[in-house]
């Protein structure tokens, strides 16, 4: 019988490397852009750097798995916000449905 940190370390592991997986298979499929294609590798390699970590905690190299997994998703947020602004969208965007006239951003006479 497995034990019971041996089973939560598998699964761990596998959800994370599975994650991994998937980001590198979906732009694949999707016939993504290089750029894209390239973002996805950078995040599926986070992945692993971070299952990397979980797998060996005590191996010194830890630390340093863990800090190149933070580094490549702080990067990835970095794209994703200056891809999203270069575009000119917004997560709100299109949210606002309904009358015109009505809702926060229409200044009223009653505020002068």
């Amino acid at each position: 019988m497995i034990s019971t940190p041996l089973l939560m370390l598998s699964i761990e592991l596998g959800s994370v490397v599975a994650i991994a997986a998937a980001c590198l298979v979906h732009p694949v499929v999707a016939r993504a852009s290089v750029p894209e294609l390239a973002k996805a590798c950078m995040l599926a390699a986070a992945f692993l750097f971070w299952a990397a970590n979980q797998f060996w905690p005590d191996d010194p190299a830890a630390t340093c798995f863990n800090d190149v997994a933070v580094a490549l998703f702080v990067l990835d947020v970095f794209l994703a916000i200056r891809g999203r602004a270069s575009t000119g969208s917004s997560s709100l965007q299109g949210e606002a449905v309904g009358n015109e006239n009505e809702g926060p951003d229409r200044r009223s006479s009653t505020f002068g």
